[in-house]
């Protein structure tokens, strides 16, 4: 097959560039570099590398010390020991962490955010949120498990603010006493229980065991039954199989946007090329309709998108508007508030391809975006190398 550019599966105007190079991805050379943050001025709610290896003393016995202790935050004996601690004295978790000093409620939350991909909520937020809103759960089922929902959005979803946002089982509770598909975010545990006293009021000696379960399960005017989130990581597994065998760039473009979509409200697929970046698929409602020509960015070198194309690693995080090219993009997308995701698409050498994906719907597993933007450069390499029609496609 005769030399041609990793983008001209895309588009058919460049050529010449090498895709003979192994497909590969930095990957962190320590657990503790997967959780520092990068160099050169990059945001704070940028990507981490991908996963660090779980250590061998493993396995915690919860979700969160797990994951604590698998990304370097910590090691398996000081999750261990802050596990014990909180038994011992009937505390939160997250209470015995900052009480022997390991971590801050603030640094938790912020490493929940990143990690889990989901919305990060500050004090300010909080402070505004409606007590309506917040007595959409019970005091009992608010208090219990240091919840508190914020908001509700077009399409009634609840997003949940929650000091531990890897429990599942309570994610779930709310999500059957409010009849809602519930959307979690992160805050620090110290935040989110002064917002719970101001929107239920003084704490007063509540039911325990049973009695307790039972208050905090009391369901509101508007239950309609259980309400659960998807398993993203599920979501991703059928795809990966399914870019191994695609036979085409619609079948790839297909898949990984579909895929998204089952995680978050719009997602648009974007080839970069020429220094632009051109629409090439989407879902969700996206503010293009009243453009008629084909949709195309100019990529400035000072903009976030330019940055994600350059360093290769996924972005989650507000749309920053200091640059022409994000304002831009802004505009064209009908606004963007709160977190986006950038997943630049990797394929041997080059980055032909930039998924934009905004809002999160669900939790979603900071592994399986790594895998479903690997598996979709390997396709694409697999596709230029198979077959030459794909060089003038």
């Amino acid at each position: 097959m005769a030399a041609s550019g990793v983008v001209a599966l895309w588009s058919r105007s460049i050529k010449g560039v090498d895709i003979t190079a192994a497909f590969a991805r930095a990957k962190p050379t320590s657990s503790r570099e997967a959780l520092a943050h990068r160099s050169g001025g990059t945001s704070r709610h940028d990507f981490d590398p991908i996963d660090a290896a779980p250590h061998d003393d493993g396995y915690v016995e919860t979700e969160l010390g797990t994951m604590i202790a698998r990304a370097g935050l910590l090691t398996a004996e000081q999750v261990r020991a802050s596990l014990d601690r909180a038994e011992a004295g009937g505390i939160h978790l997250i209470e015995a962490l900052t009480d022997m000093d390991l971590v801050s409620e603030a640094d938790l939350a912020d490493f929940a955010h990143r990690r889990l991909l989901i919305p990060l909520v500050s004090d300010a937020v909080l402070a505004r949120v409606a007590p309506a809103v917040a007595r959409s759960i019970s005091s009992a089922l608010a208090r219990g498990r240091v919840v508190l929902p914020i908001s509700t959005d077009a399409a009634d979803n609840l997003t949940l603010a929650m000091a531990d946002p890897t429990d599942a089982e309570t994610a779930t509770a709310v999500g059957t006493a409010t009849g809602r598909f519930v959307i979690r975010a992160a805050a620090p545990l110290g935040s989110l229980r002064r917002a719970i006293e101001r929107c239920f009021g003084e704490t007063s000696p509540g039911p325990t065991g049973p009695a307790r379960r039972a208050a905090e399960m009391t369901p509101s005017s508007t239950a309609v039954g259980p309400a659960t989130e998807p398993d993203f990581a599920e979501i991703v597994r059928p795809v990966l199989r399914q870019l191994a065998e695609a036979v085409d760039r619609d079948a790839v473009l297909e898949l990984i946007v579909t895929c998204l979509s089952q995680g978050f409200g719009r997602v648009a697929a974007m080839v970069h090329t020429h220094g632009e970046l051109r629409l090439r698929a989407q879902r969700g409602a996206l503010d293009l309709a009243a453009d008629r020509s084909p949709w195309r960015l100019p990529v400035r070198t000072a903009s976030l998108f330019a940055r994600v194309l350059a360093d290769g690693h996924p972005y989650f995080g507000p749309l920053p508007q200091t640059d022409p090219t994000e304002r831009q993009f802004a505009q064209a997308m009908g606004g963007v508030s709160g977190n986006m995701l950038l997943l630049p698409i990797r394929a041997a050498t080059s980055t032909p391809l930039i998924v934009f994906a905004h809002p999160a719907t669900c939790p979603v597993d900071r592994r399986a975006i790594d895998q479903l933007a690997e598996a979709t450069g390997r396709a694409i390499v697999r596709l230029l190398r198979g077959s030459s029609r794909f060089e003038t496609t």
